[in-house]
């Protein structure tokens, strides 16, 4: 998650570490005048709007251009906050791995599992040590 209040301008761009689709919510900050003219664009699409207190956009953001233009007038006593939430490739990638490393350990616990009951069996103990009991046979 990333906030932008400081550095809120940024030239159009695609944001490449970005997996799948993002999210951007903007909030005002502050009473009295938000800053005028600080639009967010999709030039691509040709779409740009001035985001309101509240507004949302999801799009994928290592595909689709985007960026914010400086505003034309600072507000007085208010300002604009962005905030985006974006899975990133890296995220993923940690996560793949752990995942398969837990395969890997879970199956060779299992392994040990099975050969230390085959092994108990063998010498005639359950897990407490004490002698099997020998069912007697129906007939």
């Amino acid at each position: 998650m990333s906030f932008s209040y400081q550095n809120y301008a940024a030239a159009a761009h695609t944001d490449r570490k970005d997996v799948g689709m993002g999210f951007i919510t903007w909030y005002l900050a502050g009473s009295g005048m938000p800053p005028v003219g600080d639009v967010f664009q999709l030039p691509e699409m040709r779409l740009s709007f001035t985001p309101c207190h509240g507004s949302m956009m999801a799009f994928c953001a290592s595909k689709v251009v985007h960026g914010t233009r400086i505003p034309d007038a600072i507000g007085q006593g208010c300002q604009r906050i962005g905030s985006a939430i974006a899975l990133q490739r890296r995220a993923i990638n940690v996560a793949v791995a752990h995942h398969k490393e837990m395969k890997v350990r879970v199956a060779q616990e299992q392994d040990i599992a099975i050969a230390t009951v085959k092994k108990r069996h063998a010498q005639g103990v359950n897990k407490h040590g004490q002698p099997l009991k020998r069912l007697k046979s129906a007939g």
